[in-house]
């Protein structure tokens, strides 16, 4: 223990991989201990648990979930009714918190060699110790507020199936987050589950099938598109995502066809121009990608600028199929 303390006073600074955290610039006893237990769990206040909960709740892709609401909900006489606005913020902090708190356990390793969990809002890089405590939280935080909202034990029962049972089924249990393909694709589509959610919560009538299926190709193109830049880091570790199966021509190649698909059922389902445009945009940048990166991911500064464009567009066009029920 003495030789090893010596040898890494001698080595400063300390950046070693410590089962499933990376230890750095601690002393050399801090770092020894880290390597032989794991990660000491660190003290946080509730100020700094809240911050970095919000983090990892991702408050930047808050708007997949809420868009998802309001494409279910009518919007007449909504707008007043509480109930409405207590579904709009479930779907931002506490649904996200459960679902990416879960996703980011055990992905220390990953997340330090990916640039794209560097910034607040789009990722973090806790350690287990600490989002233990926020899957936790989250667990506890959805069991109360569908209790609460939905008012009925099947519902609750069903709703809790799906939210924990495909999580776990995605991150913890056979982890078909890490493929083989289809796997790493079918279970993100629960995310579809909110489109049952706004009619069970606010008492109107359920969507079209047409819409799940325009919203679930939605879900498949984003998982794809996203596998794309993370390919290299999914496979530095092992997994077999579809675009580390299918190199970078085939899952090129498979995301064109599905936003092809996915404009096709926006035309012919939906009498809408925005939403024609907004699937015609994201085929189009498919293709523009395939031909000017053929073999690599964009860079992470036009992945940011993409991201932003489409996300603002889908608020705007949010609030537009909202009031014009577009997808009722």
């Amino acid at each position: 223990y003495q030789r090893r303390v010596r040898e890494l006073s001698r080595n400063p600074p300390w950046h070693e991989f410590s089962g499933d955290c990376v230890c750095e610039h601690k002393s050399p006893s801090e770092t020894l201990v880290s390597t032989r237990t794991g990660a000491l769990p660190e003290r946080m206040g509730a100020a700094a648990w809240c911050a970095e909960s919000a983090s990892v709740s991702r408050p930047a892709l808050w708007g997949v979930t809420v868009w998802l609401y309001l494409a279910s909900v009518p919007a007449a006489q909504l707008w007043t009714d509480p109930g409405f606005w207590v579904g709009v913020c479930y779907c931002t902090y506490p649904l996200n918190l459960l679902v990416y708190s879960m996703n980011d356990l055990d992905d220390q390793r990953l997340d330090a060699l990916n640039p794209r969990k560097a910034g607040w809002g789009v990722g973090t890089r806790a350690q287990n110790s600490r989002l233990w405590s926020i899957v936790y939280a989250a667990v506890g935080m959805n069991l109360v507020a569908l209790t609460v909202m939905l008012r009925d034990l099947q519902q609750v029962v069903g709703s809790l199936v799906v939210v924990l049972g495909t999580n776990w089924l995605y991150n913890l249990g056979p982890r078909w987050r890490n493929g083989p393909p289809p796997l790493d694709l079918m279970l993100p589509l629960s995310y579809t589950w909110v489109l049952w959610l706004g009619p069970a919560l606010n008492r109107t009538p359920p969507v079209p099938v047409q819409t799940f299926v325009y919203h679930g190709l939605m879900v498949v193109r984003t998982q794809l598109w996203a596998q794309i830049f993370d390919m290299k880091q999914d496979a530095a570790i092992g997994r077999r995502t579809t675009a580390v199966v299918q190199g970078v021509h085939g899952v090129r190649l498979l995301l064109i066809c599905c936003n092809a698909v996915e404009l096709a059922v926006g035309y012919f389902c939906f009498d809408d121009h925005g939403i024609w445009l907004f699937s015609l945009v994201a085929t189009l940048q498919s293709v523009m990608e395939r031909i000017l990166y053929p073999n690599s991911a964009p860079s992470l500064k036009l992945i940011g600028v993409t991201t932003s464009v489409l996300t603002l567009s889908a608020l705007v066009l949010g609030y537009r199929v909202h009031t014009r029920q577009v997808f009722l």
